[in-house]
């Protein structure tokens, strides 16, 4: 298991594999300060205690870095042989360390913080979220006011007749009727105007109006309108977007708007693991993103065979042309696989509405009827010997 101490990245099938990896990895370079970088707190905290036992065994230290934790916690685990993290974390930390009026602050292992990271899902931190920036605000600006008004000048405004709207890059453009129509209702001569400037809430106005969808990129909960992570589905309670984006989509769902702020600090994932002189990572779908991993990291993806014979299946993907289609075909398929007793997990990039757009087809007007359904297999379920409990879910 030479591989993981080069810089390379692993497709690995099993986590049995990886954990094996890693612990074979430890054997090989612990005299190497290093952290392992996992996607969630909870992740970072299973395989602390669990690989743990093998690392301190070897004589070496092991942190773990959680949210929540105060500075004098986090120096100290960061100065351990092996640190185990999450990549917001880690990034967060590195962010703040550079704000820092004074060594004493400092909580990463200075002067050298980065030294030799393992990656675990390094495609999903690296590639799917490689360029979403990590960003530390500053001083409010005291311009809340002007988003309820932009918004209900945008509510004025007519798609192709006031504005034009480039889906590519999700960006709005003023036409000169548009324009118009937005000064009279401002009551001001020059949207542009430097003393008092309309242009950009009115566009950030419109973009929350078409690119900024409840429940798919954000949910309203408790009055306010909190981010969803596309990839995980998870609320990401607190991220904001930067720009005025987030005001505005608050204007726009009529919740308290939290002042407008300034970026003191930001940095990418791809960028804040481009700091590690040495990098290898872990995860099941990195061959598919091998050439992005060379251009941006030149690190080559090896492949690690499964332990055992593969038998698993893999269909070709379907293309649909409607949603209706779509869903209709994931009802038959669910309801084919719970009859055989094969438990579902209905994975999808929406926390909310999947599970009414599965039910509704077809005659199933609520999900429950067609949890009905899959109760009705159970006997089916306990002919095969299955003893655990079907679950729909969505990610």
């Amino acid at each position: 298991m030479f591989c993981l101490s080069c810089i390379t990245l692993r497709h690995v099938v099993t986590k049995d594999a990886i954990y094996c990896l890693i612990q074979r990895l430890c054997l090989l370079i612990y005299f190497f300060p290093f952290t392992v970088v996992t996607v969630n707190d909870y992740l970072a905290q299973r395989d602390a205690e669990w690989m743990g036992r093998v690392h301190r065994f070897l004589g070496l230290s092991v942190g773990l870095i959680q949210r929540g934790m105060k500075a004098e916690e986090r120096r100290f685990n960061y100065k351990c042989d092996i640190t185990y993290t999450n990549n917001s974390e880690l990034g967060f930390d590195y962010l703040r360390d550079n704000l820092s009026g004074s060594s004493e602050q400092l909580v990463m292992r200075w002067p050298k913080p980065f030294n030799f990271a393992i990656v675990d899902e390094v495609d999903s931190v690296l590639i799917d979220e490689g360029r979403n920036p990590l960003l530390i605000s500053g001083e409010a600006s005291k311009d809340a006011a002007r988003y309820p008004v932009a918004a209900k000048v945008a509510e004025l405004l007519v798609r192709d007749l006031h504005y034009t709207v480039e889906l590519k890059d999700n960006s709005v453009e003023l036409t000169e009727e548009g324009i118009a129509l937005a000064e009279m209702a401002l009551e001001t001569h020059d949207l542009w105007d430097e003393n008092d400037p309309w242009a950009r809430f009115v566009m950030n106005a419109l973009k929350a109006k078409e690119f900024y969808r409840r429940d798919v990129q954000y949910i309203v909960r408790n009055g306010k309108a909190l981010i969803i992570n596309e990839l995980t589905g998870r609320v990401e309670e607190k991220r904001r977007w930067s720009e005025g984006i987030h005001q505005a989509v608050e204007a726009k769902e009529g919740v308290k708007i939290e002042a407008d702020s300034v970026v003191v600090a930001q940095i990418t994932y791809q960028s804040l693991f481009k700091l590690y002189p040495k990098l290898s990572g872990m995860t099941g779908t990195a061959k598919t993103e091998e050439k992005e991993f060379l251009k941006m990291f030149q690190i080559p993806v090896i492949e690690v065979p499964t332990n055992l014979p593969n038998i698993r299946k893999d269909l070709p993907i379907q293309a649909f042309a409607t949603a209706r289609g779509k869903w209709e075909h994931v009802r038959e398929e669910v309801e084919s696989m719970f009859r055989q007793g094969r438990p579902v997990l209905v994975g999808t990039t929406r926390s909310e509405g999947q599970n009414s757009k599965v039910g509704k087809e077809k005659g199933h007007k609520r999900f429950g009827q067609l949890v009905s359904l899959f109760v009705d297999a159970l006997a089916v379920i306990n002919w095969k010997g299955c003893v655990s409990i079907p679950k729909v879910a969505s990610s």
